[in-house]
């Protein structure tokens, strides 16, 4: 019967009875292969079905395992990984970040510290943000008087003001004081009185029903030009400016 070899790497299996003189070599040459294998030498493809390295049993599959193909990274970057906690969604946050991402959160303008009171109250002339108080001032009713004889700013800056005048008597001028007086100009300035004109008691004439004092943001005259004798009559009047 002459010599045989193993299945995977050959290794020849002396003719037991025989090979007088040479089986001697014939396993030194198989322990030299052997020992190829183990330290790498000859390249194997073993087919395991456990792996245990330094005792422990690798539980890790071949998709699993082959997820490390053509991995560069060293062990001081794996070790980078220590201690992370953030989980997979967390991480997908920087997907498609192409630039630092310290340098992104620096370049934000951040808004400057005020003081809570200040910025609640308005009372500073330096608020670095617009506080309730001065919205309020701008917009708001703050900026109103709504009664009979009231305003109303806007924040373009236009004034409306308006009311009603008692003890116009024929015949005689009045002046009236606007509620508040306005910073820059009067535009308009118009009356209507508040009578029954089928009872003839007061007559006045569209021309000259209001007319402003000259100069003057302060108030303005009402030159009541009818002859009746009627007395103690009522005016509604409104005016604008800024």
């Amino acid at each position: 019967m002459a010599d045989t070899t193993t299945t995977t790497y050959s290794l020849v299996k002396p003719e037991v009875g025989a090979s007088e003189d040479t089986w001697g070599t014939k396993i030194n040459t198989n322990l030299d292969s052997v020992d190829n294998l183990l330290d790498g030498t000859t390249a194997i493809s073993p087919n395991l079905t456990a792996l245990k390295i330094g005792g422990a049993t690798v539980t890790a599959s071949v998709t699993e395992l082959n997820k490390l193909d053509g991995v560069t990274a060293t062990t001081a970057d794996i070790n980078l990984l220590d201690g992370v906690t953030a989980t997979t969604a967390e991480l997908n946050y920087v997907d498609g970040v192409t630039s630092s991402i310290q340098a992104q959160i620096n370049g934000i303008q951040t808004i400057p510290s005020q003081s809570t009171s200040t910025w609640d109250t308005g009372t500073s002339t330096t608020e670095s943000t617009i506080s309730p108080a001065k919205l309020d001032a701008k917009i708001g009713n703050q900026d109103a008087q709504l009664s009979t004889n009231g305003y109303q700013k806007f924040p373009s800056g236009l004034i409306l003001q308006w009311g009603r005048v008692t003890g116009v008597n024929a015949a005689q001028n009045k002046t009236v004081t606007l509620p508040i007086a306005f910073p820059n100009a009067i535009f308009t300035l118009h009356g209507t009185p508040l009578d029954n004109r089928a009872s003839n008691d007061f007559e006045v004439d569209f021309y000259s029903v209001a007319c402003m004092d000259t100069g003057s943001l302060t108030s303005f005259t009402i030159i009541n030009e009818g002859t009746s004798v009627g007395n103690n009559k009522t005016l509604m009047w409104q005016a604008t400016g800024h």
